[in-house]
């Protein structure tokens, strides 16, 4: 387990009305398509941990209110599934077909606990969920959003979670007063290294750089 301590950053609230911290998220072995991802929120169809699910470049992304939790995929496993299920065989394969997968948590130290997270550029689409024959894990009209704002995740900093060209970022907005260097973020589950100014996290499944 390691920390990302973020205190190299100075403020001048006076002539400030915000500062931007934002990081960018890879995964370089995934050929993935451009268009934005899309955040899904939980309306009881899973786990109430979690208030929002994303899609993203090899896997999912589990918004919590102080964790992020990444599950990804082998792409190798992928693939491979996809050869066995163009052959001759394919309804016996996919019987036999297994996939790994990778979790980690990115864990935001001394965070609030109960940061709310809203939806912003909600689309018009939505989903639902009825699977199972238990009617308590049913949900209709799920919205869909491009991005979620999570509210006083520090004492003055808030965190927004969106994509570019299909790649995740969030952004920290520290606002006039609020101490940046609060900011902690300690992977769970993963190697992580920092090269040539990139942050490396080392997977079972590959590597994603932030």
């Amino acid at each position: 387990d390691k920390c990302l301590h973020l205190s190299s950053f100075y403020l001048n609230s006076s002539t400030m009305k915000k500062f931007l911290l934002f990081v960018s998220i890879i995964f370089p072995t995934i050929l993935f398509s451009q268009f934005p991802i899309e955040f899904i929120e939980n309306k009881g169809q899973w786990d109430q941990k979690a208030q929002y699910k994303a899609e993203i470049q090899g896997g999912s992304l589990w918004i919590e209110s102080n964790t992020f939790t990444y599950d990804y995929i082998s792409q190798e496993d992928m693939d491979d599934f996809t050869v066995g299920w163009h052959g001759e065989n394919r309804e016996e394969f996919a019987e036999s077909a297994t996939f790994r997968h990778h979790v980690y948590k990115v864990k935001f130290e001394g965070a609030n606990v109960e940061t709310d997270y809203s939806a912003k550029d909600i689309l018009k689409k939505y989903n639902n969920y009825f699977i199972g024959d238990d009617p308590t894990k049913w949900a209709g009209k799920v919205p869909i959003a491009n991005r979620v704002y999570g509210n006083e995740l520090y004492p003055g900093i808030d965190l927004e979670s969106y994509s570019v060209n299909g790649h995740l970022k969030y952004d920290f907005i520290v606002h006039p007063g609020a101490d940046p260097s609060a900011i902690i973020m300690h992977y769970e589950g993963a190697e992580v290294a920092i090269n040539k100014g990139h942050l490396e996290i080392g997977m079972s499944v590959g590597m994603v750089i932030e």
